[in-house]
């Protein structure tokens, strides 16, 4: 139970100090990026009218965001009405 208290705290310890450049949400309580928000949209920016998942992953390499990034950045922006899913993997920006 030691060792893996140990490992939490470490781990804990690496996220805080990647976050250096945070700010508190006092509505979650938590710190979240600053520039996240700035990255969504430039990612937004960037995406054709329709676009397939498989085709924006090399888009996310260039911008240097994660495929777990990209997949929180979908969720938000679906759940923003900002594009629509056209069908599995098929996205459409709402204008």
């Amino acid at each position: 139970m030691m060792l893996l208290g140990e490992k939490l705290m470490r781990h804990a310890l690496h996220i805080t100090e990647s976050l250096v450049e945070s700010a508190p949400n006092p509505e979650l309580n938590v710190l979240v990026r600053s520039d996240a928000a700035e990255r969504m949209d430039l990612l937004f920016e960037k995406l054709p009218t329709t676009f397939k998942y498989a085709k924006i992953k090399s888009l996310c390499d260039e911008l240097e965001i994660t495929e777990r990034t990209l997949d929180r950045y979908l969720h938000d922006l679906l759940e923003a009405k900002r594009i629509i899913r056209l069908t599995r993997g098929s996205y459409k920006k709402v204008q």
